[in-house]
């Protein structure tokens, strides 16, 4: 049996479905066994909340794939999905009792190894920027980096209801429509039952959310942009369809990647440990502006949505285009930000 594009709507719909109907009684679950994220002086939410939401999302599109994939095919991609565990158990391990920031890096390397050596996911060069075939210990180091910044930038753009799943979801959306038009329909249908889980975890996550992502949802969507967004550089190259292949694969994932490098920026430039905890995430300004949890999850979602369009528009842009045009978005939404933000700054003083 091969996979067809005619498997679109009963592998959305399994998935919705599974997700949608599981998660009341996990929800009762998680608070009888008192497993809450609870409001601290740094977090949002002033009530407890049900964590590890991804536990259900991920089942969703497990059970999905088993139903519809043939075994062959799921075999020959073993080692991505044995990887895909993996990362699951390190981020619900985490929920469960937090690791030390080194300790959890160290361990998201575990499943990134494995899909490096095993399923053959590796940056040979840079592509649309550089030709040259880099050195193995170069390929390797490369992707490790490129896939715990992806990884990380899915988690730590979790701070706002509805926020992670939304954008997750526009990039899963992207991708797979993407490797459909490569000719890659496995990897495409399995971003669409991914995507399908997430769609029902955001009927509980919206504002107010009754259950959270978790590290174990995050990491695990992460994780699979990660390999997907390598696997569409190398492919991408080889078909012909987009001149800029790395800059539209960073453009598919853009509000997430841009957050992170911003706040790694901000840390060094306010001279704070790169791994502890703050408020200066795009999500909370626009929080301080006054925004809802709902206002910003759409406002960022549609930010991310209108650079998925025109990168996808403009395929024929070289790679120097595409980070240009994502400086003159990014940059320019964070110099609002900042012009209204200090409005709203002077404007509170005076009123004193």
């Amino acid at each position: 049996m091969d996979l067809n594009w005619y498997y679109i709507p009963g592998i959305l719909v399994v998935s919705f479905l599974i997700s949608l109907f599981a998660y009341p009684s996990y929800i009762k679950l998680l608070e009888k066994k008192k497993l809450l994220d609870v409001p601290d002086h740094r977090k949002i939410h002033k009530r407890s909340v049900p964590s590890m939401g991804g536990v259900v999302m991920i089942l969703g599109m497990l059970i999905t794939i088993i139903f519809f994939f043939p075994i062959e095919q799921l075999l020959e991609f073993r080692f991505f999905i044995g990887g895909l565990m993996i990362m699951f158990i390190v981020g619900l391990r985490d929920d469960l009792v937090p690791f030390r920031p080194a300790l959890k890096l160290i361990s998201q390397l575990v499943p990134i190894m494995i899909v490096i050596f095993f399923f053959d996911i590796k940056l040979e060069s840079f592509y649309s920027l550089s030709e040259i075939v880099l050195p193995l210990w170069i390929q390797v180091s490369l992707t490790a980096f490129t896939m715990v910044i992806i990884i990380n930038s899915f988690n730590l753009i979790d701070g706002v209801d509805g926020l992670a799943g939304s954008l997750s979801l526009t990039s899963l959306t992207a991708f797979a429509t993407l490797f459909f038009l490569q000719g890659n329909t496995f990897f495409a249908l399995l971003l669409l039952a991914m995507g399908g889980s997430i769609l029902g975890f955001l009927a509980f996550n919206w504002a107010p959310a009754k259950i959270f992502m978790g590290d174990n949802g995050a990491l695990f969507i992460g994780f699979i942009l990660a390999c997907s967004s390598i696997l569409f550089i190398r492919e991408a190259t080889v078909a012909g369809i987009f001149e800029g292949v790395i800059g539209t694969a960073l453009a598919l994932m853009a509000v997430p990647l841009y957050d992170m490098f911003r706040i790694i920026f901000l840390r060094i430039f306010l001279r704070k440990r790169l791994m502890k905890a703050d408020r200066n995430h795009i999500h909370h300004k626009l929080l301080d502006l006054g925004f809802s949890h709902a206002q910003v999850t759409m406002t960022l979602f549609s930010v991310q949505a209108f650079i998925i369009f025109l990168t996808l528009m403009l395929n024929h842009w070289p790679d120097w285009a595409i980070f240009s045009l994502l400086a003159v978005i990014l940059f320019g939404l964070n110099g609002i930000l900042f012009l209204v933000s200090n409005i709203k700054t002077k404007t509170q003083k005076s009123g004193v």
